[in-house]
């Protein structure tokens, strides 16, 4: 029954909040919330008791992406856009 909730297949993979997301990119949660709505991050994987939760894994394919310029202005901007390709 547990591929029916398309489960990660490593179920031990960490889980991350939104504010240690923020801390780890010196940014506020509303400034998340913010890039999530601008489509300029990805949704939360897991919602519980109401906090928005990540895959570590979805976090860092984000960040990598980052790093590489595929959305230049969003970590040093308080208005991010992702570049136009």
């Amino acid at each position: 029954m547990l591929n029916s909730i398309n489960a990660p297949s490593n179920l031990e993979e960490q889980l991350i909040s939104m504010s240690t997301i923020a801390r780890d990119l010196g940014r506020t949660d509303r400034s998340i919330r913010r890039l999530i709505a601008n489509r300029q991050f990805p949704a939360p994987d897991a919602k519980l008791n109401g906090r928005s939760l990540w895959l570590r894994s979805t976090y860092l394919k984000w960040r990598n992406e980052l790093a590489a310029g595929r959305y230049s202005r969003a970590a040093d901007s308080k208005s991010p856009a992702p570049t136009q390709e």
